[in-house]
């Protein structure tokens, strides 16, 4: 069982409800519920020292833009930055199903571009040496 109560404030009330109903309805791992819950108390911390909000339903657009760029000043991976985001829209689905929420402050908001590898060709001398292969009936 994870513990998943991360304090007694009002946003972390609402984080608990929705740990729980991952935990509960969907079946959550324990790596899962720890992942959700810190990337919310990370962002709810910072939602409150920065006096932008003292609960999901005051937060706006602009509020969680000014977190992601907190995130990208601090040198957070593009792939840590778009997950925490996921996890704020998970949030809102369930505080806008449960009645909680009557906005979700996340639509409109992109996730950060992954970077993009360009393909790798084989060189050369690899393709020298890879087997051929035949058909076993000619074409046509």
């Amino acid at each position: 069982m994870v513990a998943i109560c991360v304090n007694d404030r009002a946003m972390d009330n609402d984080v608990d409800s929705f740990l729980s109903e991952l935990r509960d309805a969907r079946g959550a791992s324990a790596a899962t519920l720890r992942a959700y819950a810190e990337d919310l108390r990370q962002c709810a911390d910072f939602l409150r020292e920065a006096k932008l909000a003292d609960s999901w339903t005051d937060v706006r657009p602009p509020h969680l833009r000014r977190f992601l760029a907190h995130l990208h000043a601090k040198d957070y991976a593009r792939t840590s930055i778009a997950r925490k985001l996921s996890s704020l829209r998970a949030l809102y689905r369930f505080l806008r199903g449960s009645g909680t929420a009557r906005e979700d402050p996340t639509v409109g908001i992109s996730s950060p571009r992954q970077r993009r590898r360009l393909p790798r060709f084989p060189r050369r001398s690899a393709c020298a040496t890879a087997p051929s292969w035949r058909r076993s009936t000619p074409p046509g």
